[in-house]
């Protein structure tokens, strides 16, 4: 008699597939659904183990397109800054942090946005400095594009006066030609980063980090994630501590990583090695910065800053060449995209060096500002699109008019992407954002903003199921995955959630409130 896994029954199971079946039943074997459908069904089947749903409903597990792991479990060792509403409270907040760091090592702090500040300006060095000139102090703006640092950091780093900044690096100086403390974009970042001490005592601290922070995921729900390596520099970024835990059977989340500009390797690896655990994805690249503090390079001047358009992080061509090379080698290819006008440097690129005959797809990060004809577009070409709805309620998002202008109706678009019948998934960019998915398919759906009760661009709202398959289906084309995740069909990986409340019965002001009951990882149970 053949007997197999499990099976889960009394459940209210949403497959997400395209014809949106809800089941009762599932049968569960060697980590795979082996079949979906009613009690009876399913019951006929002999399992070792029957599982009572209690009526709950059930959800792919979720995937999240767009998130940095290594900055998620560094972020746990650096003072939370996220709620600060001046420069006071973020010396007061950092100062008491003080007192834990150990010999040699620097004050970090995370989260903070100049939005929220009284001031509405970052810190600079003269504010960091009343914290400590003793001790090197660094702090990362929520968005991860502005970074703060003390005079102590400056000598640490060698970013003085007369610091030639590299391509890509902003440095901002006061009319002295002096560094203020305040810098702009990835690459500085990468610069400083490389001089801090270590965060963890030895590779199995590091892992024990990393579990951690990932168990935490999966009790939001999710069991895929796409996260970003070598943002900034970190010790997490080594693909052995990965590849090492899932062999110990110690790593409770599928990663697909995907590395930033790195693309050169005498062992010819491209985009697609690995397995259902642990696998290379795209290689990611920049081209412009952020709306925060206005680097995002638009088609027009900005309206509160006449004359400025911001910028792409390198020049036109520098920016062509590396992704066109890392194309050429084989790779898929991710680029971070906010204006319009970088924007539409990608397009160009991309209708210029897409080879129909690969089975290939680029990943457009954002596209935060999409005008209709851009949009015309992409509809030709084989583009993807990674949005993350939470950024709906970024403080900066708020009255984006007085930056944007009249282009401000064509922010944080979503709808008009999936009415040009694109594949568009969700991500959170976590955790320079809030990871909590159910809060992003809210913002989706309501496009309520910080405020709590502005809806921005009312026109881009998107329906409860588009928001939720964002998150699952359509999420699970990202790495072409959509074979085996994404949807409860036969054959494909069991992964799944357990939901609190009926996202799809709820007033979509609740959305937000739903919670995960429990995350399945092939079949098996992540936390009691």
């Amino acid at each position: 008699m053949l007997v197999f896994d499990k099976a889960f029954l009394n459940g209210k199971i949403y497959t997400m597939d395209e014809n949106q079946t809800c089941a009762e039943a599932m049968l569960v074997h060697g980590g795979k659904i082996l079949a979906v459908g009613s009690n009876a069904e399913i019951s006929a089947y002999h399992v070792r183990e029957q599982v009572d749903l209690k009526h709950q409903p059930v959800l792919p597990g979720l995937i999240d397109t767009h998130c940095h792991i290594p900055e998620m479990v560094d972020d746990s060792r650096k003072v939370d800054l996220a709620g600060a509403q001046s420069i006071q409270e973020v010396i007061d907040l950092m100062s008491k942090r003080l007192s834990t760091l150990k010999s040699g090592q620097w004050l970090l702090g995370k989260g903070l946005s100049s939005a929220l500040l009284a001031e509405q300006r970052l810190p600079n060095r003269y504010d960091l400095d009343q914290i400590s000139t003793e001790i090197p102090i660094y702090i990362m703006s929520f968005d991860g594009h502005s970074y703060m640092g003390n005079s102590k950091l400056l000598a640490a780093t060698g970013i003085e006066k007369g610091y030639q900044p590299l391509p890509g690096e902003i440095v901002e100086l006061n009319e002295a030609g002096e560094p203020t403390g305040i810098f702009k974009e990835t690459a500085v970042n990468a610069h400083i980063m490389q001089n801090c001490p270590p965060l963890y005592a030895d590779d199995g601290d590091a892992k024990n980090a990393i579990r951690d922070c990932l168990l935490e995921s999966s009790k939001r729900g999710y069991t895929t994630l796409h996260a970003i390596y070598e943002f900034s520099p970190s010790s997490l970024g080594r693909a052995r501590l990965y590849q090492e835990m899932s062999q110990e059977k110690t790593l409770p989340m599928r990663i697909n990583m995907c590395y930033c500009d790195c693309y050169e390797n005498s062992m010819g690896i491209s985009s697609g090695l690995g397995g259902e655990m642990v696998r290379l994805s795209s290689c990611k690249f920049f081209a412009d910065g952020a709306m925060s503090e206005r680097t995002a390079f638009l088609s027009q001047e900005y309206a509160d800053q006449p004359g400025w358009k911001g910028c792409m992080v390198l020049d036109e061509a520098s920016f062509c060449k590396r992704v066109e090379r890392a194309y050429s080698l084989g790779n898929e290819v991710a680029i971070h995209i906010i204006g319009d006008a970088a924007l539409d440097i990608v397009l160009d690129l991309v209708e210029r060096i897409q080879d129909p005959a690969r089975n290939t797809q680029f990943e457009l990060i954002h596209c935060a500002v999409t005008r209709p004809d851009q949009l015309e577009r992409m509809k030709k070409l084989p583009v993807i699109i990674n949005k993350q709805p939470i950024f709906i309620q970024a403080p900066t998002t708020l009255n984006g008019e007085t930056k944007l202008g009249n282009l401000n109706r064509y922010y944080h678009g979503i709808k008009s992407f999936f009415d040009a019948g694109l594949c568009v998934t969700g991500g959170t960019d976590g955790p320079l954002g809030d990871m909590d998915p159910f809060h992003g398919m809210g913002c989706a759906v309501t496009r309520q903003s910080f405020d709590g009760k502005t809806v921005v661009n009312p026109q881009e709202c998107i329906d409860v199921f588009s928001a939720v398959k964002m998150f699952t289906a359509n999420a699970a084309r990202v790495g072409h995955e959509e074979r085996i995740k994404g949807t409860l069909e036969p054959g494909k990986l069991a992964d799944f959630i357990i939901l609190n409340m009926d996202i799809f019965q709820i007033n979509p002001e609740e959305i937000s409130k739903v919670s995960v009951v429990q995350t399945y990882l092939g079949g098996e149970p992540l936390y009691e």
